[in-house]
This record gives structure tokens, sequence and C-alpha cells, in this order.
């Protein structure tokens, strides 16, 4: 699909719609938050499996937050079953968990190459009973440059996937297209996208003062914002008309 390009200001704009969107049903939000918790804490318990698990089904599981946004911006009732949709729908299931497939080849490759710059590291100081400047130095070039590496990959699964899901839930855009017109779109769409993130952390922050908490309405007003930035860079405007969903999900 062929994204638009859009106006600095646009990037603080998506946080009101994305406000709008959440006081439309702040309870039904806050439950899909509190359960999307639990579901990647139980996961996460789970050594090595666990994570691979929560990587395939991560996708799937924010589907259906955008799939609740979609509702609540057109004024519809939202509903928790709807939650699962990306799971349940036959047709979203396959490139939902795709595009999970893809999250946990980045993690592993993510993995591998930590393995290799810290393992190389310490595998040189475990040589050594003595540690010489020169390999000191070594080890902090490399934990640097891992951490380099770790940032640029962040970034680039960020753009890769900010738009991916949405684009495969409501346009029945091939995963790998997906991906690939995601990181496009905010290619094209720097400036607004920059903003977005400032505006993102500092709430971030904000909502992680009081215990966390705080999170419960951040999370659910950040993945309004991000739909209302999908819809407007891909379909010119925050406010949907009608898209077909799925069988499985019927009109969304």
């Amino acid at each position: 699909m062929q994204a638009r390009s859009v106006e600095f200001d646009r990037g603080a704009a998506w946080f009101g719609e994305g406000w709008r969107i959440f006081i439309a049903n702040p309870g039904l939000w806050i439950v899909l938050v509190i359960v999307l918790v639990v579901i990647s804490v139980a996961l996460s318990q789970v050594p090595i499996l666990g994570q691979i698990a929560l990587d395939l089904v991560f996708p799937a599981l924010c589907g259906g937050l955008f799939h609740a946004a979609h509702e609540l911006a057109q004024g519809r009732k939202a509903r928790f079953e709807q939650f699962f949709i990306g799971l349940s729908d036959d047709k979203l299931r396959k490139p939902l968990l795709v595009l999970g497939a893809m999250l946990v080849g980045v993690h592993v490759l993510l993995f591998v190459l930590g393995f290799i710059f810290v393992g190389g590291s310490m595998g040189m100081a475990s040589m050594s009973q003595v540690a010489t400047p020169e390999m000191m130095t070594g080890m902090g070039v490399g934990m640097l440059a891992m951490l380099l590496l770790f940032a640029l990959f962040g970034m680039v699964v960020g753009l890769a996937f900010f738009y991916a899901v949405p684009l495969v839930m409501f346009d029945r855009v091939a995963p790998l297209d997906a991906v690939k017109s995601s990181v496009a779109a905010c290619f094209a769409n720097v400036l607004p996208l920059v903003l977005f993130g400032i505006i993102y952390v500092v709430l971030a922050i904000v909502a992680m003062i009081p215990l966390g908490l705080g999170m419960l309405v951040f999370v659910p007003v950040a993945f309004g914002a991000a739909y209302a930035s999908y819809r407007e860079v891909y379909h010119g405007a925050a406010t949907p008309p009608a898209l077909e969903v799925g069988q499985g999900g019927g009109q969304v």
C-alpha cells in the first residue's frame, strides 16, 4: 500500500485521537491491558520456549488491541472476546503468526550477536588471569558495539512492525510486504514520528511514576494513537470507514 507523508504536528495530534478512543470504553481497555500483561508475564516465566511463544503470538495480541481501537473509533461497541481475533480468525491467524515468526527470528539473531560480542570478550578475559588495559579496552569496545547494534536493531524492528500489524489486520497485506511498507512509511514520516516518539517516552515515564498504574491508561492511549497514525498515513483520515476484517471477526 502507498503511504502518505503528513505534517509534523500530526505526531502529537494522534495522541489526542488515542485519548478519545480510550475514553470511549476505559473499563474494557484496562481489562485488555491487564490480560496482555498476565499473558506476557506467564509466558516469560517459561525458559526459552515461553519467550518464543510470546514473540510468536504478540502481533496477534496487538492485533486484538488494534481491533478494539478500530471499533471504538467508529463509535461501535468493542467486546472482550475480540481481543483474540488475531488467533481465532482463520484469515488473520496465519499472517499474524508469520509476523510473530519474524519477531522470533530477530530476537534469535540478537541473542546470537550478543553471545558473539559478550561471549568473545568474556572468553578473552578468561584465558588470562590478569586483565591488561588493552584487554579491558577491547571488552569495553565490544560492549559498546553490542549496545549500539542492539539500539540499531531495536529501531529497525520498531520501524518494521509499527504499521505491519494493522496493515495485515485491516488491509490484508502479506506479512513481508507489510513490514516493507511499514519501514517505507516510517521513513516518509520521520518528523511526525520523531515527535510521536518523544511524546511517547515522556508519557511512558509519567505513567510509571504511580507504581506503574498509569500504564493502564498509557498503553491503550498509545495503541489508539498508533492506530490513528496508521489510518492517517495509509487512508488519509484518523476516523475510519467500516473495513472488513474477516469472517471470524465480522465487520470492524
